[in-house]
């Protein structure tokens, strides 16, 4: 392959939603053998156990943006983060599920954060509950109102007035995947999951049920 194709700007930055190693085929040779690479470059895809998922099939840049979004999307242990909090919180009530909110900025801290969402021991909770990243300056009034002067987790209750009011937990981070597992799964169980109500369209005149014996 072309070193082109590896320098394009946007499969660089697609290559961030997976973890990249470089193996050298001289010196690694009995795993060329066992993975049964058979020219070079060669790129193989692995899920977060180690099991081979998929190799390149094509070598152009585009081809290679493409399978690395199909299989980060299918084997990614992370959050599916909403698009802003507004909406967290809309998908949060339809959905019946309560709502994570996790504030965050650049720092080495919050990066170690968010690296144990994609622990194995949190992976079964992921899916139950909806996710908003909230990115932080700690010297802000908004920091200093909510309390926060550091990576943190809140679960709340998206159907209170105001769910920042009082939280279901706050936590400090980081932790350890099993550890946010230990402290959240004890809210999925007591969580009463109730979806917000659909409305219900108004009957058309015309549709209207007509009482007993009497005249339409």
């Amino acid at each position: 392959m072309s070193a082109g194709a590896f320098s394009d700007e946007e499969l660089v930055k697609t290559a961030t939603r997976i973890v990249c190693v470089m193996a050298d085929n001289g010196k690694l040779s009995k795993l060329s053998a066992k993975l049964k690479v058979s020219g070079i470059p060669d790129l193989r895809y692995f899920d977060p156990d180690g099991n081979e998922v998929g190799k390149m099939s094509d070598r152009s840049a585009g081809g290679m943006i493409k399978q690395i979004n199909e299989i980060a999307d299918k084997f990614n242990r992370a959050p599916k983060w909403a698009e802003d909090q507004d909406k967290g919180f809309d998908a949060a009530r339809a959905d019946g599920k309560p709502a994570i909110v996790y504030f965050g900025d650049a720092s080495p801290k919050s990066q170690m954060s968010e690296k144990a969402f994609g622990e194995l021991p949190l992976a079964e909770l992921l899916g139950k509950f909806v996710w908003i990243k909230k990115s932080m300056d700690w010297k802000s009034d908004d920091a200093k109102k909510l309390g926060v002067s550091g990576p943190a987790l809140w679960v709340v209750d998206p159907k209170a007035e105001d769910p920042f009011a009082k939280p279901l937990k706050k936590l400090g981070l980081p932790k350890a995947g099993a550890a946010l597992k230990g402290e959240l799964g004890p809210i999925l169980k007591s969580w009463k999951s109730e979806p917000a109500p659909k409305k219900e369209e108004p009957k058309k005149e015309e549709e209207k049920e007509t009482p007993e014996g009497g005249d339409k």
